[in-house]
């Protein structure tokens, strides 16, 4: 369990590896509070809703056979979850399409790549805590540019992306595989 919860943090960032969310995390314009309230809301969102989602495919789609219809229901518990729970936690006005995407998309790919309702957990807890891991390296580099003004011809976000590509390379770097082709036939 201990290597997936690092897997899905750092060598297989769902953020990095399928790209989605970075651009969501380049124009997030938030103070620290309220990025501890997003995150806390995202937890709890991607829980619960990964939780009743495999139940309700383990205990009810897989007995009537019909697995396929997973993601409507899905987005259905997601949407419920995600009003419920801005309820209780608010942070801005709720936009689903903005701020519960990448949780969303979290909760699919977790209830896709998890063998069981832990692992499921273990994958989307993972994820949405590499999301905001990242974000908060981005608040740093963004205060980071911030101190070393502009310069002619680059804008900050150009930084950021260069950063984010640095970052990408040193995680996964390490992967390889593709010097030793020609050993494997």
């Amino acid at each position: 369990m201990k290597s997936s919860i690092l897997y899905y943090i750092l060598s297989c960032s769902v953020i990095l590896y399928y790209g989605f969310g970075i651009n969501r995390l380049l124009t997030i314009k938030k103070d620290y509070k309220t990025y501890i309230k997003s995150f806390v809301k995202a937890l709890l969102i991607t829980a619960s809703t990964t939780a009743l989602s495999w139940c309700l495919i383990r205990f009810v789609l897989s007995a009537l056979d019909i697995i396929e219809f997973y993601p409507v229901l899905t987005s259905l518990f997601f949407i419920v979850i995600s009003i419920a729970v801005h309820a209780f936690i608010k942070t801005a006005p709720i936009d689903i399409t903005e701020d519960y995407a990448v949780p969303f998309i979290i909760i699919l790919i977790s209830l896709n790549e998890g063998a069981g309702i832990v692992s499921s957990l273990v994958i989307s807890l993972s994820c949405i805590f590499s999301f905001y891991l990242l974000g908060l390296i981005i608040f740093a580099l963004r205060r980071r540019f911030r101190l070393f003004g502009q310069e002619q011809g680059f804008k900050s976000i150009t930084y950021l992306l260069i950063s984010i590509a640095i970052i990408f390379i040193a995680l996964f770097s390490w992967n390889a595989s593709w010097f030793t082709i020609g050993l494997n036939q």
